[in-house]
């Protein structure tokens, strides 16, 4: 497999498959990616705790940019809870999970 683009804004990974999803994906939990043909889609989180459990340990939270925000990630099929991402805030765009990573949109 070879993943096409990343977006962190999204929190999606998009792949593109060479041969069996296996290859790639192993035994893993099937809820958190779908494919489509020759295409697919993998959701990640940066961390498998809550937004809230996270911004309690300072040490651990993820989300560095001023101008960013945490979000609890959920598999859309189950509604399972399986962690958190990091997004910039509304009129930023960049990388949260680096200080200074948000900058205002020009």
């Amino acid at each position: 497999s070879l993943v096409t683009d990343i977006s962190i804004d999204e929190g999606v990974l998009r792949i593109q498959k060479r041969s069996d999803p296996g290859d790639f994906l192993g035994d893993r939990d099937t809820t958190l990616y779908s494919f489509s043909g020759e295409s697919g889609m993998v959701k990640w989180a940066v961390d498998d705790g809550t937004c809230r459990e996270a911004m309690l340990n300072n040490k651990e939270y993820r989300c560095l940019s001023a101008h960013s925000h945490c979000m609890d990630v959920t598999d859309d099929r189950t509604s399972k809870h399986v962690g958190y991402r990091c997004k910039c805030s509304s009129g930023f765009q960049g990388n949260p999970y680096l200080q200074g990573g948000c900058t205002g949109k020009f």
